[in-house]
């Protein structure tokens, strides 16, 4: 019984580290076999400093990266707000 509930413990940790890593983007660089950047976009959930919005929908964060939003959280998002989203696009500037 000890043993079962050992092993059901390590497999929640992991189970919690890997949603943890997932969420933070620690593991959105999607890579071919050979490490090399794939031909989709980079993409990472974070949160970060908006400086800018462009029309349509896109949210523009401190490192150059964006943010395709819906109408609405793109009407009430201001800008020097912070705001979770998918980002994508390799930054163009360090932070």
């Amino acid at each position: 019984m000890a043993a079962s509930l050992s092993i059901s413990r390590a497999r929640l940790r992991y189970v919690a580290v890997a949603v943890a890593c997932g969420l933070s983007g620690c593991m959105a660089v999607p890579l071919h076999m050979r490490g090399q950047r794939s031909p989709e976009p980079y993409k990472v959930l974070g949160r970060k400093l908006v400086i800018g919005k462009e029309s349509p929908l896109d949210l523009i964060a401190d490192d150059g990266t964006r943010c395709e939003t819906s109408k609405d959280r793109f009407e009430r998002t201001k800008i020097g707000s912070k705001v979770w989203c998918l980002w994508s696009g390799d930054p163009i500037r360090d932070r």
